[in-house]
């Protein structure tokens, strides 16, 4: 066994000592970026892509489920706005940021309206006048009421948050590049 494993790493040493691999680093940001660069000089010189296409769904589907989808008509694009040039993904970022900073403070709202819930349930009841256990327990609903509200309004930032970032990532934005993680 201890022969085996020196032989296995003489190998090894000889693999990384003999042959040195001298290809330039790059980053996946990089190459994604260089291929997007590619399909988009080929799209404006009108070259289509090729579509590989098998129809023997029959013996590709006996092992397994199979999904098969329409083609797409092609749509032309649109113009970009100034603001979203493919240099800069600062305006899907500070969206991003925006949202972000929406949800942190809905959510901090929605625990400060479900902790008030608790300690008003936890509290012990008054037993002065029937009125106020009444407006005690309309102030519960009212309380209630907010908390829904400020859960559908999370829902919503969540969803446009969602949405935003899917809008950046299909302008060709990685996804370092839209939460500013992204090399420089």
């Amino acid at each position: 066994m201890k022969f085996v494993a020196k032989c296995f790493a003489a190998i090894l040493w000889t693999i990384y000592v003999a042959m040195p691999i001298s290809l330039p680093a790059q980053s996946l940001a990089e190459a994604a970026r260089k291929e997007n660069e590619r399909r988009r000089s080929l799209e404006e010189r009108g070259i289509s892509g090729r579509v590989i296409e098998q129809h023997d769904t029959k013996q590709l589907g006996l092992n397994g489920s199979l999904s098969v989808f329409a083609p797409v008509q092609a749509t032309p694009r649109a113009e970009k706005p100034a603001a979203i040039e493919r240099g800069a993904p600062n305006s899907f970022r500070k969206a991003l940021q925006d949202l972000d900073r929406e949800i942190r403070q809905a959510e901090d709202r929605l625990a400060l309206l479900k902790e008030k819930i608790t300690t008003e349930r936890r509290a012990p009841p008054v037993l002065t006048r029937s009125s106020r256990s009444n407006s005690r327990a309309l102030s519960t609903d009212r309380l209630q009421d907010d908390v829904r509200e400020w859960e559908l309004k999370l829902k919503r930032l969540r969803q446009d948050r969602f949405d935003t970032y899917n809008a950046g990532r299909k302008a060709g934005f990685l996804p370092g590049e839209l939460d500013g993680k992204a090399p420089r």
